[in-house]
């Protein structure tokens, strides 16, 4: 980018040479004068903006937009002098000037030193003081954009409610126009406004936030304020900051990444799981079971850091006690703590009695964890929402955000959330946990790190998916959960078959989309891919769900019935020997829907089809005419 000095040396020539020539004029001296004076006035006030160039005291985008009208102003008054600087009669006839022409010339003049001006005063280059002096005329075309401009330059120079002020104009103005969205990241205004998310009051910072989460509306937007530095910004709030503020920083966390998903690896490399995770921890009491997994680890961990504190507090009572004229503080135990490692405190002893601890007054840490713990239970339930839903956004689709989640507390976390909080919070945590499956289905790696079947965690989660699968009254809650099951289908030995009678009973769900959701879960269950396809085909015919997977297949919707019709051909693969399987009669609903449209939409049928028809015909034409028999006798 071109530097500032170099910008204004043009127009601080253009001004030298317009003084010189007034001066010189031959013809309309009045005239010539009135020009010379404003080109003095105009060459003090580029020099003044020349001496305080620098990047932090001048608005660089009206600027940028000034200069080049300055410039052409002065030439067009250059042109004009050059006429006048003849004293012959007949060169004044040849030029044929009039009044209107110096007066033309002479708006544009006063133009350009009022833009300058304006400048100046917004700039505080003038005289130091900041001040918003209206309409610039280089705006006269465009209104917003002096408005923008005034609001940019507030949240750089004015005092801190003037920056909240400023923050929430530029919020309401980009919330409703992408047109005003764009101009404003264009001018310049995300960076300014991550320097009050840093370093403003609380108000200030909270309108900073909203400001910023109105803009990201657009991919190319975003791109803009994440090469402005969003990131980093929002990751130092996410790390200590009041809830409130935290809050708005995470909705503006997920509508960046909502809107542009390649933009999860940014926010990863930045650090923002484990903030996001410490926020969706903080405060949960950890389940029962996950207490009794770590109880060995947390008995051995204590007893060794007890006996390295016991030691230690002995050596230093002992230094105490033998050099009488010591008179460095020693740790010594407080009394009745029974030389408890956490209960130490540093003292000095004076005639024998310990003093007062150096520094009664609470440290940063301490007040902030008392102002948060005084928030209200909505604000903490409302915290916990968007963190959720930020790591869902954060995790969908990507397996180096979803290992990098898992290895941290979140699964845990989750659980917890799903099994004791309600609402949006429940919501998010378990569409949380859905995404991680659905990268996990995909992702052996993570699969097995994170989903194995001695984790207590992924233990806790699955008995959440489940609860929720089959408690909830709830489909928007029920489907996400049958989902992530079915993602995960290929972590279940074949003894856990607590997870395929539930999804079958789902099969008779009067709601469609839960019907639907559990055959395709249970079509992942059965799928050759499945390494314990025949374990789980067998589970699925024993909890009786042949009869609802045909039921489906006559009459469910599309999406369902394909699911349906896979799922029934890998039973007949795989269990086609099964009484109740044909008691069930596949057969003719294979028959029936392979002459349907919809086969040809999907090629893996066409081939499955057959195959499993074939099965059915060589296993289930005995026990078909066993039935009929029956039927005659009686």
């Amino acid at each position: 980018m071109e530097k500032i000095e170099d910008t204004l040396t043009v127009p601080i020539q253009l001004t030298d040479e317009l003084r010189k020539l007034a001066s010189q004029a031959g013809t309309y001296r009045q005239e010539c004068g009135e020009l010379m004076t404003k080109a003095e006035s105009l060459g003090k006030l580029v020099r003044l903006i020349a001496r305080g160039s620098n990047g932090d005291s001048l608005c660089m985008r009206p600027m940028r937009r000034i200069i080049p009208e300055l410039e052409k102003s002065l030439n067009k008054a250059l042109i004009l002098v050059r006429k006048c600087r003849s004293t012959s009669v007949v060169q004044r006839v040849m030029t044929i000037l009039s009044a209107s022409d110096f007066k033309r010339v002479n708006h544009l003049l006063d133009n350009a030193i009022a833009d300058i001006t304006w400048l100046l005063n917004i700039s505080g280059a003038g005289n130091g003081k900041f001040e918003l002096t209206g309409l610039p005329p280089i705006a006269s075309s465009e209104p917003m954009m002096s408005l923008f401009w005034e609001n940019i330059a507030i949240l750089e120079r004015g005092t801190e409610e003037q920056k909240e002020d400023a923050a929430s104009s530029l919020g309401l103005l980009a919330r409703d126009n992408d047109r005003l969205r764009r101009t404003i990241v264009e001018e310049g205004a995300v960076i300014p406004l991550v320097k009050v998310l840093g370093e403003g009051t609380p108000k200030a910072k909270e309108a900073a936030a909203l400001a910023l989460r109105c803009m990201a509306k657009d991919a190319d937007i975003v791109k803009q304020m994440i090469a402005d530095g969003i990131a980093p910004a929002f990751v130092k709030v996410l790390i200590n900051a009041p809830m409130r503020l935290q809050i708005e920083v995470t909705r503006t966390l997920c509508e960046v990444v909502d809107i542009d998903p390649s933009q999860q690896d940014t926010f990863m490399e930045h650090q923002a799981i484990r903030p996001l995770v410490g926020l969706l921890g903080e405060s949960l009491e950890e389940p029962e079971k996950m207490q009794e997994a770590f109880a060995i680890d947390k008995i051995v961990t204590t007893m060794a850091a007890n006996k390295i504190a016991h030691d230690e507090i002995s050596d230093c009572i002992r230094t105490a006690t033998s050099g009488g004229t010591n008179r460095h503080p020693q740790m010594v135990p407080k009394p009745g703590s029974a030389g408890k490692p956490n209960v130490a405190y540093r003292a000095g002893l004076v005639q024998g009695r310990p003093v007062a601890d150096h520094g009664r007054g609470l440290s940063q840490r301490e007040l902030s964890r008392r102002e948060r713990e005084g928030e209200s239970a909505e604000v903490k339930a409302e915290l916990k929402a968007e963190v959720a839903r930020a790591l869902c956004l954060l995790v969908k689709g990507n397996s180096q955000t979803s290992r990098s989640v898992t290895e941290t507390k979140a699964l845990l976390c989750f659980a917890t959330l799903m099994d004791k909080w309600k609402g949006a919070v429940r919501f998010n945590s378990m569409l949380a946990v859905a995404e991680i499956a659905a990268v996990a289905e995909a992702d052996v790696e993570l699969r097995r790190a994170a989903f194995k079947t001695t984790s207590p965690a992924a233990r806790a989660v699955v008995e959440q998916l489940l609860r929720l699968a089959e408690a909830s009254d709830e489909p928007s809650l029920q489907i996400p959960s049958i989902h992530a099951i079915g993602c995960l289908s290929r972590t279940f030995p074949a003894r856990e078959t607590r997870v395929v009678k539930p999804l079958v009973r789902q099969l008779e769900s009067p709601t469609d989309g839960v019907a639907a959701a559990a055959v395709v879960a249970l079509e992942k269950f059965a799928c050759t891919e499945n390494f314990l396809h025949k374990e789980h085909s067998q589970a699925i015919v024993e909890a009786g769900g042949a009869p609802h997977i045909v039921q489906i297949i006559y009459f469910g919707e599309n999406r369902a019935k394909v699911a349906a019709a896979a799922l029934m051909c890998y039973l007949a693969l795989h269990v086609g020997e099964s009484e109740a399987l044909a008691l069930a009669e596949p057969l003719p609903a294979l028959k029936g829907f392979s002459k349907s449209l919809s086969v040809m939409q999907y090629p893996y049928l066409e081939k499955l089809l057959p195959q499993a028809m074939a099965r059915l015909q060589i296993f289930q034409d005995k026990g078909t005419g066993s039935h009929t028999d029956i039927s005659l006798d009686f």
